[in-house]
């Protein structure tokens, strides 16, 4: 097999169009972060690759790696990272069903995964508990409504809303990001990779629930999300979350990815599981693929760092 290389976002090949992280505009919102964006293709396999260059060591990101792809898809990949002199390469599963792949030379770790993903079909509603078909509900008597948004003032409230969250999270001892950077947001919302999703109060316009959803032609997928403590006693998440499947499915997506979960985090599991979602096992890989003497350097650089 021989691995097909492109450069640049705007090259993408055929890709999944189920697959949000597998787009064109996905990957100029990461060329304007300052990544240098790949298309690795072999026949009807085709990944996004990121390249992020350090000072010593290059990296390679594959953000949705393809578990079908065969072994010698993998040895090629590989080969032309060395050809580049790339040592790092990080093989993430977002919006993927990445397991499968073999063990791969230079590999330090790999670990396990789960998403939740929401099928947009006529008995999507009827699949979600009594209890969350209660809280719609419960959104919808309260007043609110979808807006959806791309402005800077809505990305400033939506991470206020993802810092409430997370700050609630913390206090229940759990192991959570409590600071952002801002242009990661931004960028994906300028490309119009994503799309802020947002349960507003009709009568006052404040904002009880958002979301960031990146787009593809197929589905969606929950980049993140947070909500108001107001927001959480009349089930704004819960009538967002419906919502905006409601909104996909309309413009002809099949699913809504609610993210990953990780085994610690129980009771998030539980919320997503009781939409009636569907799990998706995929694992995560890291190799080290750096010469002696790369490697060497670096731990230099972080002796004379520290």
């Amino acid at each position: 097999m021989s691995v097909r290389v492109l450069e640049g976002a705007s090259n993408a090949p055929a890709t999944d169009p189920a697959n949000p992280f597998l787009t064109a505009d996905y990957g100029l919102a990461q060329e304007a972060l300052g990544a240098g964006v790949l298309w690795f293709s072999a026949g009807a396999v085709t990944t996004l690759g990121l390249v992020h260059r350090g000072r010593i060591t290059k990296r390679l990101e594959l953000p949705s790696m393809p578990a079908s792809a065969p072994a010698e898809f993998w040895s090629d990949l590989l080969d032309h990272c060395r050809t580049e002199r790339i040592g790092l390469v990080d093989l993430d599963s977002f919006g993927s069903d990445g397991r499968g792949v073999p063990k791969l030379e230079g590999e330090t770790k790999r670990w396990a995964r789960t998403e939740l993903v929401l099928d947009l079909d006529a008995g999507m509603l009827a699949r979600a508990s009594g209890t969350h078909r209660q809280r719609i509900r419960q959104g919808a008597k309260a007043g609110l409504r979808l807006d959806l948004a791309r402005s800077d003032e809505a990305l400033g409230i939506h991470l206020g809303l993802i810092q409430a969250s997370m700050t609630r999270r913390a206090e229940r001892g759990e192991a959570v990001h409590l600071t952002f950077d801002r242009e990661p947001f931004r960028a994906l919302l300028a490309t119009g990779s994503g799309v802020l999703c947002r349960a507003i109060r009709a009568d006052d316009q404040a904002v009880l629930a958002s979301m960031l959803v990146l787009r593809s032609p197929g589905a969606g997928y929950d980049h993140s999300s947070g909500v108001a403590p107001e927001g959480r006693q009349c089930g704004a998440q819960h009538f967002l979350i419906h919502e905006t499947a409601k909104l996909l499915a309309a413009e002809g997506a099949v699913a809504l990815n609610l993210g990953g979960v990780r085994e610690t985090e129980q009771s998030l599991r539980e919320f997503k599981e009781r939409f009636g979602t569907r799990p998706v096992d995929t694992e995560s890989i890291r190799c080290d693929i750096r010469t002696t003497f790369n490697r060497l350097m670096a731990r230099t650089a972080a002796r004379l760092k520290r």
